[in-house]
């Protein structure tokens, strides 16, 4: 399905596409399609999304998706002088180019002590013919609280004007946090604030089941939507080989999914893991050989911060029981070293020899791997 942008940002275009890439729709630029912007003259941003996301479905009998954002200064009563609202780029009402806008409101902040504490209201339209919809996420605003201050970073992007005078509650600069690409739109939960992003994901889904859009191929693995989070395959490759132990996911009884805790070894592209001959989860394997595993390599819980610091790695592939002697020979010595690498050679030898009869090596044969980790390990 096709679904016109309600604006002339690029950067806008490639969030969406970003938030919505599991799903089989495309997205166009309203200026690609020779529609002219539309007044913006809404006091909110519920109302200048709603404003845009009509004009740009009216003009182009396709549906159409809206972004837009106000400014609140949170220190300040709503009806005070210096609320902008949704006129952020016309705050006199005038509009101003992006450095005019950078300038107007470090000076803004150098009137009020240097900083002014702030958070972005956010609203999110849809319509198409008669269909009309629009959130925004004032309930959370305050959650992404941020200051305007009038220092001012080196890095300067004119699609994001304010984010070079924009620091974080700590007193950090946003640029000093990451690093967005030129036509990158930020993303809240990049800064931690990971509210922001529950509240899109549910937008987007709303949206979804409004259009009718239909989910892609089944069988292609869903991308990470935090892509800054995602680690690479040495890393993925480094935590698996330097822990003990992770948990299978079957297709269980009944269609339940069914957890193991294991200990485990990698070889190559290869799993292994040794268990007695009958039970659940070899009853299921031999069902359904898709599995899952999963190995947590962190989990520091920091209290003051009401958060988690962790590193995990998801495994999928197909399970089987491995029969070859010398293939289930290498996966117990593969065990062994891994598990009892101090033990002496004809212990170890022993042991497999009196053992291994009566057990089973299963294998998982890995088709994809993923892992995340907090976005402070970033």
């Amino acid at each position: 399905m096709k679904i016109v942008v309600g604006s002339s940002s690029m950067a806008k275009k490639i969030y969406f596409e970003e938030y919505f890439k599991d799903y089989d729709c495309e997205f166009v630029l309203g200026k690609d399609l020779g529609i002219e912007e539309p007044v913006e003259n809404g006091l909110t941003s519920y109302k200048n999304a709603l404003i845009k996301a009509h004009h740009y479905s009216r003009k182009s009998n396709l549906p159409a998706i809206a972004l837009d954002s106000s400014l609140l200064f949170l220190d300040f009563p709503i009806d005070h002088p210096i609320q902008v609202g949704s006129h952020v780029k016309s705050p006199q009402g005038k509009e101003l180019s992006p450095i005019e806008m950078k300038n107007y409101y470090q000076q803004l902040a150098c009137k009020h002590g240097g900083k002014l504490r702030c958070a972005w209201i956010d609203a999110y339209a849809l319509a198409d013919g008669e269909l009309e919809y629009c959130r925004d996420d004032k309930d959370i605003s305050k959650d992404q609280s941020f200051y305007l201050c009038d220092e001012s970073h080196e890095k300067f992007i004119a699609s994001q004007p304010l984010d070079s005078i924009s620091k974080n509650l700590s007193n950090v600069f946003f640029y000093d946090l990451e690093e967005p690409g030129e036509n990158e739109l930020l993303i809240k939960e990049d800064h931690g604030q990971n509210k922001y992003h529950l509240f899109v994901e549910k937008v987007v889904d709303e949206i979804a089941e409004l259009l009718n859009l239909k989910r892609k191929q089944e069988g292609t693995m869903k991308e990470m939507r935090r892509f800054k989070q995602k680690m690479d395959k040495k890393e993925i490759v480094e935590i698996l080989d330097r822990n003990t132990h992770g948990i299978l996911s079957v297709y269980g009884l009944e269609g339940y999914p069914y957890p193991i805790p294991l200990s485990y070894v990698r070889v190559d592209q290869t799993l292994y893991f040794h268990c007695a001959k009958s039970g659940h989860k070899i009853d299921a394997i031999l069902k359904n050989p898709k599995v899952s595993f999963c190995v947590v390599d962190d989990d520091t819980i920091v209290p003051e911060k009401f958060t988690t610091y962790f590193k995990s790695v998801i495994v999928y592939g197909s399970a089987l029981i491995v029969n070859d002697e010398d293939e289930r020979r290498k996966a117990f010595d593969a065990l062994a070293n891994k598990y009892s690498k101090d033990v002496a050679e004809h212990l170890k030898n022993e042991e497999i020899r009196k053992a291994g009869p009566a057990a089973l090596i299963v294998r998982i044969d890995i088709e994809h791997m993923s892992g995340k980790k907090a976005i402070e390990y970033v």
